[in-house]
């Protein structure tokens, strides 16, 4: 009996389509059909440059920014094998600091070894930081460290 009288009050209401209402509704309707669209597009258009980069067949504008990006990063990674084992350098720490010259000359030049007690070194001091250690020497810490680990699986290097 209850749902009765709610469904006929329901029943009852007078809907007017007022123009704002109409925009309203027109407004969402159009968004959704965007969005759609868009989403449509935008997986067709990134499946497009997959297979064309599956391919090989790299545009003159995708040879460019791989270059770009090649000597960008280059300019990167000869500051990480360089300047970064000079920066940590410190008098608390003499047998890393041996490593490190070491490591100045390029990681290929040293003992296996040498490597892995480089990594474990630095490793112990990012891990045992303390309240003392300033925060730039943590951070430089911690890019050296993800340098040493992509040069150790270069070098096929087990840690």
């Amino acid at each position: 009996m209850l749902v009765d009288i709610n469904y006929r009050a329901a029943a009852d209401i007078d809907v007017h389509l007022t123009p704002e209402l109409f925009f309203t509704i027109l407004g969402l309707m159009l968004s959704v059909i965007a969005m759609i669209y868009t989403w449509m597009n935008s997986g067709k258009h990134m499946e497009n440059r997959l297979t064309v980069l599956e391919e090989n067949q790299l545009t003159a504008e995708d040879r460019r920014c791989l270059h770009d990006l090649d000597t960008k990063m280059a300019t990167i990674w000869k500051f990480f094998e360089r300047d970064l084992p000079a920066a940590l350098r410190s008098p608390h720490t003499p047998e890393l600091d041996a490593l490190l010259d070491k490591a100045k000359e390029g990681l290929g030049q040293m003992k296996v070894d040498e490597v892995r007690k480089l990594y474990h070194l630095i490793e112990a001091e990012c891990e045992g930081e303390n309240k003392g250690t300033s925060s730039i020497r943590v951070m430089t810490l911690s890019m050296y460290r993800s340098f040493l680990k992509h040069e150790i699986s270069a070098l096929n290097i087990l840690i």
